[in-house]
């Protein structure tokens, strides 16, 4: 599993392995936007995207979401980050070519601090 940190204003995605990420536990507001993406649920999160359903703004509610992507191999679950930022590229110029990096891997790592 991966958590996706994705963030409108200053544009970035952060892939985050390590679940104790101190970073991970510092973003858990109470109205945080979560999609999670699995087997079953992959095919209507998709869907939604590609069809606008999710919105950001520069707004406390909207400026920010995270993603829990858990799929078969970790190929797949980066693979679903990258189409996901270019579903919302279409709509959303800075995500369009938003950094993508990886924060923390499963062993607990720093390989980027970009967040």
């Amino acid at each position: 599993m991966i958590y996706v940190y994705i963030n409108y204003p200053v544009p970035h995605i952060t892939i985050h392995r390590d679940p104790s990420c101190g970073v991970v536990m510092m973003q858990s507001k109470a109205e945080r936007r979560i999609v999670k993406i699995n087997r079953d649920t992959i095919a209507c999160e998709m869907r939604k995207f590609a069809d606008r359903e999710y919105g950001f703004a520069a707004t406390r509610l909207l400026n920010d979401m995270w993603l829990l992507i858990s799929l078969d191999t970790p190929e797949q679950e980066v693979g679903v980050v990258y189409v996901i930022q270019a579903l919302l590229g279409l709509r959303y110029r800075p995500l369009r070519n938003a950094s993508v990096k990886e924060h923390c891997g499963g062993g607990g790592g720093t390989r980027d601090q970009a967040y």
